[in-house]
């Protein structure tokens, strides 16, 4: 039996998180990817990407990801990777790992907007199709991320979740009768330090 201390309700936490949203997180990584590849490709058509990786290598820099305007939204834009990943989002620690992809891009379009995007142009249709399911996976994730804090809150070790709770079992199994960390404190330091009589 194991008490349940803030940092194993964490990652188990995380683990049920990942196994319920995995994949839907991962399919708009997807849709992430495919919308940056368009916004370059429109940006760069085929003859000048080609004219660029025939220069020198180092001349241009190589960017992982790209600075989209969609519609009219000010000066705002949004810095989308090439891989289609989330970082410092909720989405972040779900989606599965994926490897930077990095794209010659002019020293110009380097850094802020590098392409903005009509209202009626269909990348802008894809992009907003695809904010929506954001936004609703979104407010699923962090719904589901407090009923199962709560939850696991209301007990205080390991053996009594999987009682009450027995469905989680897989997650928590893995913690449960992990010996308890006796704190690392310089014992016999100390007590010389102190005078204390040996116990």
């Amino acid at each position: 039996m194991t008490r349940l201390t803030n940092d194993i309700r964490e990652s188990i936490r995380k683990d049920i998180l990942r196994h319920r949203f995995r994949k839907p997180v991962d399919a708009l990584v997807e849709k992430r990817a495919l919308i940056a590849n368009k916004c370059y490709h429109r940006l760069y058509p085929k003859e000048i990407q080609e004219r660029m990786e025939a220069l020198p290598k180092g001349w241009l820099p190589s960017v992982g990801s790209i600075g989209v305007q969609v519609g009219d939204d000010g000066s705002r834009f949004h810095q989308m990777a090439f891989n289609g990943g989330f970082y410092s989002t909720p989405f972040s620690p779900i989606q599965t790992h994926r490897d930077q992809v990095e794209l010659l891009m002019q020293y110009r379009h380097r850094s802020g907007c590098a392409i903005r995007l009509d209202m009626d142009d269909p990348i802008s249709t894809e992009w907003f199709v695809m904010m929506n399911e954001m936004n609703d996976l979104y407010k699923a994730i962090e719904a589901a991320k407090s009923s199962i804090i709560y939850a696991l809150r209301s007990v205080t070790t390991t053996k009594r979740l999987i009682e009450v709770w027995p469905e989680v079992a897989a997650f928590a199994k893995e913690y449960d009768d992990i010996p308890a960390k006796v704190p690392a404190i310089p014992r016999q330091t100390l007590n010389e330090a102190l005078h204390l009589p040996p116990a």
